[in-house]
């Protein structure tokens, strides 16, 4: 913190009410957007107060997360939401980093795509009540300034649409994905979609400012409301320095090494890579020694496993199940390439997670799928191999050639500006926005 921010007295200080349903200690990337805000608003004279819900069923928690946010208020409430009820049976301790394989498992994720889809947006409706009560309580006791927003899960920001016709706070609304897209949560039936896309303009239209993770997310969202534009801004996910203090590339010219950090679900299939794996090393069985496959994260599909040993390609593949942020982050930034994989069904606005640690590594990447904006993020500042789903042929040449480039020491690795992704700066951009907000509504 600079020198001119310690001197302001806490009476300056502007403080912003955050709702977010996904904060440390869980893990994924999630809840590293809020978490990161939590972190830096206060070096821009902004003071923090965070609900979030009480310990939940999930498949991930990372208890580094948890410095980021140590200085902040953070009120958990309860929850009557399907993962925070299953967490009451859940045989592990739920404070132990890593995750549990209870949430990862064929069985769990089949219950969740039968159940979930009764719940209009999304099950964590049931979490609205504790949070909107929590928010009112803590707006009253702190003289909160504005509320801010973040989802998925979209039912959060029913509570700040009724915390806005209750409170008439400033209301500023972020989507980490879009609502009306179906990346985050399927929508079985016409009513789902009538819904979705009926709450979703009325977010729009009360929300005082909008902000989303990508350009092509507001395309959507003008597409379905008519609202003026200027509300909108665009601040992207990023990455923050600090997680990587000590890290150095490794160079060593053992073993050409890919890596995949991240969840492989149905919007993030692995099955096209390892397909073209599996075909180079048939064609070339000499390289089987010198190929290695990092897996690093959790597979929501349950099938990366069995597909490998279909494949003969368990002797190549190292799983290292999910790790925390720093350590994912070290095994990303080690790796001579990085695997990005998006479904064909993945939306234009989609950007994973993934995506600005892979940024900050510097290092090549191999794009599997559509063009989504989060794949041109990553064309503008590294180097990148695309190739589709349907062309394992071509999937296969795009492993020997970067196999190759490793072997002569010509892989690519780009050098450009990206300080625009580093989690300070995006915190800068929200407070301003908060700075401009208040103003206004004095």
């Amino acid at each position: 913190m600079t020198e001119d921010h310690k001197k302001v007295s806490e009476r300056d200080l502007k403080k912003v009410l955050i709702l977010a349903y996904y904060f440390p200690p869980l893990g994924m990337g999630g809840t590293q957007r809020p978490a990161k805000f939590v972190k830096y608003l206060p070096e821009f004279n902004w003071t923090p107060f965070v609900i979030t819900v009480k310990d939940i069923a999930y498949y991930a928690k990372d208890l580094s997360l948890l410095n980021d946010v140590r200085d902040a208020q953070v009120f958990r409430t309860g929850s009557l939401d399907p993962q925070r009820l299953l967490s009451f049976f859940a045989s592990h301790n739920s404070n132990s980093p890593g995750h549990d394989k209870n949430w990862t498992s064929g069985s769990w994720q089949t219950f969740k795509k039968i159940v979930f889809s009764f719940f209009i947006p999304d099950t964590k409706i049931f979490w609205l009540p504790f949070a909107i009560l929590k928010a009112i309580k803590v707006i009253n006791r702190e003289n909160i300034t504005c509320v801010f927003t973040t989802s998925p899960p979209h039912s959060l920001q029913l509570a700040g649409l009724l915390l806005k016709k209750i409170k008439g706070l400033p209301w500023v609304v972020d989507f980490r994905d879009g609502w009306s897209n179906g990346n985050f949560q399927g929508e079985p039936t016409a009513i789902h979609k009538w819904l979705n896309r009926f709450w979703q303009r009325c977010v729009l239209a009360a929300a005082d400012e909008v902000i989303g993770v990508s350009s092509p997310m507001f395309d959507d969202f003008k597409s379905r409301s008519s609202h003026i534009s200027s509300k909108f801004h665009t601040i992207p996910n990023g990455f923050d320095p600090e997680d990587l203090p000590n890290i150095q590339p490794s160079f060593s010219n053992d073993k050409f090494t890919i890596v995949y950090c991240g969840t492989v679900s149905a919007i993030s299939p692995m099955g096209s890579f390892l397909n073209g794996l599996s075909l180079l090393l048939s064609h070339r069985p000499d390289l089987r020694k010198g190929i290695l496959f990092k897996f690093i994260g959790i597979d929501l599909t349950g099938t990366v496993k069995s597909l490998a040993g279909q494949l003969d390609l368990n002797d190549v593949i190292q799983y290292d199940g999910y790790l925390d942020h720093q350590k994912a982050f070290e095994g990303i930034v080690k790796a001579d390439v990085l695997l990005y994989p998006v479904s064909n069904s993945a939306s234009q606005d989609f950007v994973p997670g993934k995506t600005f640690e892979y940024l900050a590594s510097r290092n090549p990447i191999l794009a599997i799928g559509p063009r989504v904006a989060g794949t041109e993020i990553l064309e503008k500042h590294n180097s990148v191999e695309s190739v589709s789903h349907e062309k394992i042929g071509a999937i296969e040449q795009a492993i020997f050639k970067c196999y190759s480039e490793f072997k002569n020491q010509s892989l690519n690795v780009r050098q450009n500006d990206i300080s625009q992704f580093e989690r300070k700066n995006q915190t800068r951009m929200l407070a301003e926005i908060l700075d401009n907000l208040v103003s206004v509504a004095k």
